[in-house]
């Protein structure tokens, strides 16, 4: 039995499938999430604003901390001390 389960996972993942549990904001609600700790709003404040945990949002700010820059966007720049991206507003 446990050998079945295994070949359908696996069957699952060939056909680009994915398993386990959904991410609890989209990808643009990431995005907007790190938009937000860019413009120093707090990690409680955006829990609330998005309606989710603190700590879905610390997870965020991980993921995005630990991700390169985006070279394509000429209004990003260096990091800044809290490990987010400075934002420039001119094109």
């Amino acid at each position: 039995m446990i050998e079945r389960t295994h070949a359908g996972l696996a069957r699952s993942r060939a056909n680009g499938i994915k398993t386990g549990r959904r991410e609890a904001l989209s990808a643009k609600k990431q995005a907007e999430v790190v938009e937000q700790l860019a413009k120093q709003v707090s990690v409680s404040q955006l829990a609330r604003d998005f309606g989710t945990t603190r700590q879905t949002i610390l997870r965020i700010r991980k993921k995005a901390e630990s991700t390169p820059l985006e070279t394509s966007n000429p209004g990003l720049g260096h990091r800044t001390a809290n490990g987010m991206p400075e934002v420039h507003d001119t094109p």
